[in-house]
This record gives structure tokens, sequence and C-alpha cells, in this order.
């Protein structure tokens, strides 16, 4: 008996379940969107490669471009076709290596160099020489009064 009353039970829906199923239940928005949208690809750029005769070559045209103040970097580069950070990388590695090559001392200025240190040496010594002399006759009229 008593299983006969579950097994009726469970035949006849119940009244609130047939109102839930009569309901079209709608799909969320973000589904259908993300079920049509295709993924988009950027096209794959070749990296160009410059010469560092090309990179020195890109920096002067530039720097002549913007130094009448027309034009500004930022177009002196599209016209080029360089990018900005390409441009100021090239250029930090251009004025580490110019100080370097700038610096190289000539045998000339060598032997001036040397001759001008000398110079300053024999200086500094007279200098010390008349301050030692005039610091002792300082002392000397002080132990007279």
């Amino acid at each position: 008996m008593v299983d006969d009353n579950i097994i009726a039970t469970q035949e006849q829906p119940s009244k609130a379940e047939a109102v839930v199923s009569e309901k079209p239940k709608p799909q969320s928005r973000s589904r259908k969107k993300a079920a049509s949208a295709e993924p988009v690809k950027a096209p794959a750029n070749k990296r160009k490669m410059y010469s560092a005769q090309e990179r020195r070559n890109i920096l002067a045209s530039v720097a002549k471009s913007t130094a009448d103040g027309k034009t500004t970097v930022k177009e002196a580069l599209k016209a080029v076709g360089v990018s900005d950070q390409a441009y100021y990388n090239w250029k930090k590695a251009a004025d580490k290596s110019a100080p370097a090559a700038s610096s190289a001392v000539h045998g000339d200025e060598l032997k001036d160099l040397v001759a001008l240190e000398a110079e300053n040496k024999r200086l500094r010594r007279e200098l010390a020489d008349k301050l030692r002399a005039e610091n002792a006759e300082l002392r000397r009229r002080l132990a007279q009064i």
C-alpha cells in the first residue's frame, strides 16, 4: 500500500513544476556573444633589422628635420617608418658610445696634458712655500708683541 501511494505521486507532476516548465528559459547574452565572436588575429609583421649605418642615418635625419622646429619627433619618425621606442633605444645607445669614442686622447694632446700637470704641481709647491713663509712671519710678529 505504501508503495502504491509513492508511485502515484511520482507520476503526477505538481502544480509548481508545471508552471516552471511552461516558461521558456532565456539564454544569457554573454553565451550568445561568446559563441558568435571569432578571435581576431593581428597580422604578424616581420621585424625590420637595421644596420648600424642605417641607424645613424635615421638618427641624423630625424635630428635634422626636428632641428628647425617645424616638425615633431613623432612626425619625423612616422615619415621614416621607425617606432618611437626603437628610436629612443638607438639614441641612448649612440649617446653611450659617443663619449667613449671622443675621449680617446691623441699623442699631442697627451703631451700637453702631462706638461700642464707638471706646471700645476710646481705652482702648488710655490704657493705652499709662500704660505709657510707668511705664516712664520706672522707668528714672529705675534711673539714680539
